[in-house]
């Protein structure tokens, strides 16, 4: 699993707090798809009670981060 950064302006966490993130370099989704040879894109949604604690399962609660 992994952030596309082409949506990062889409989620308050990385477009308030963590600007540079967008301008990281880095393989875009695609690369890694080609790399994996057959592997498919899956938009997994993030329900708002997760509580794994990574990167954007916390969105709808901040004070969690």
């Amino acid at each position: 699993m992994t952030p596309d950064q082409r949506f990062a302006d889409e989620f308050w966490l990385t477009r308030d707090y963590l600007p540079a993130f967008k301008r990281l370099p880095g393989m875009t989704i695609e690369d890694i798809v080609r790399c994996l040879g057959g592997a498919r894109i899956v938009p997994v949604p993030i329900p708002c009670d997760c509580r794994d604690g990574f990167y954007g399962a916390h969105w709808r609660r901040p004070e969690a981060y």
